[in-house]
């Protein structure tokens, strides 16, 4: 069972997803980083999934967010434009927690409901909120792996290239001596 699967099983969630926040253009975007899913309702399509702006796609939750408030709504009672983002995905009733890390924002984690409406009780969202900052802990080790596993590699590479050239610098100055 994966830490996700726990955290979904807790509040009797259908789907939990991890989005990350970029920035591009000077705007904020966010990326769905990892989903977990109940028997179906994975729906990662990249319409849903891949880029999202805040300002044009979710407008609104930014500032709800990164102010370190959850969304805790039924799907039908948010705004249109909400609407039309999470209906498609069958999302009945959702409950969006911040990650933040040294009081930068992150990302959330987004943990839906797809059949019943309801407003997630305190405890719960209590329970999503430390859930979620061992998911952002998790976030930055990964991201630390593969920012050293890159340096590994552009390392190795630089070495290889300089092994070469050392290589090629020996056999140009043997020369030189065997032709004096």
């Amino acid at each position: 069972m994966t830490g996700m699967e726990v955290l979904a099983q807790a509040v009797r969630v259908d789907r939990v997803r991890v989005w990350k926040n970029h920035t591009k253009d000077g705007k904020l975007y966010c990326t769905l980083l990892h989903e977990w899913a109940e028997n179906g309702w994975a729906t990662a399509r990249p319409e849903y999934t891949s880029g999202m702006s805040y300002d044009e796609v979710i407008p609104g939750w930014k500032e709800i967010l990164s102010s370190g408030k959850c969304i805790n709504k039924i799907v039908r009672e948010m705004s249109p434009t909400d609407q039309a983002q999470l209906a498609p995905q069958d999302v009945v009733s959702i409950l969006v927690v911040p990650v933040f890390v040294d009081d930068h924002f992150l990302g959330f984690v987004g943990f839906d409901d797809c059949h019943d409406e309801r407003i997630f009780t305190e405890t719960e969202s209590s329970l999503m909120r430390s859930g979620s900052a061992l998911i952002a802990g998790a976030m930055l080790r990964h991201e630390l792996f593969i920012s050293l596993r890159d340096t590994s590699h552009q390392l190795e590479s630089a070495l290889k290239t300089a092994n070469e050239a050392n290589k090629m610098k020996s056999v140009f100055l043997a020369n030189i001596v065997v032709h004096h």
